[in-house]
């Protein structure tokens, strides 16, 4: 998923991504609940849910690499813990 995402990020920008990432996520998680066989919930969970959550980390994480040109590795290591520790606080 690297190429295509960063190939669209380089094109249109983090917003395209995040924004098609989180129509797939969510659209993935309610088509969960309409299937009824075993390949219906791998393609919904698995295909589209997991393309759609790599497209809005991608586009969170290219975001921030591009906006800070110092302290880079800051930048990333603070936004990736900033965003785990609000999973935690707030499920």
């Amino acid at each position: 998923m690297a190429p295509i995402n960063g190939k669209i990020f380089d094109s249109h920008g983090s917003n395209a991504l995040i924004t098609i990432g989180t129509f797939l996520h969510v659209f993935g998680i309610m088509m969960i609940s309409l299937s009824a066989q075993y390949y219906q919930l791998f393609l919904a969970q698995s295909v589209c849910s997991g393309i759609g959550s790599a497209m809005i980390f991608h586009g969170a994480t290219n975001a921030v690499s591009t906006w800070f040109s110092s302290r880079r590795g800051l930048a990333l290591g603070l936004a990736s813990s900033g965003a785990s520790i609000g999973g935690v606080i707030m499920p």
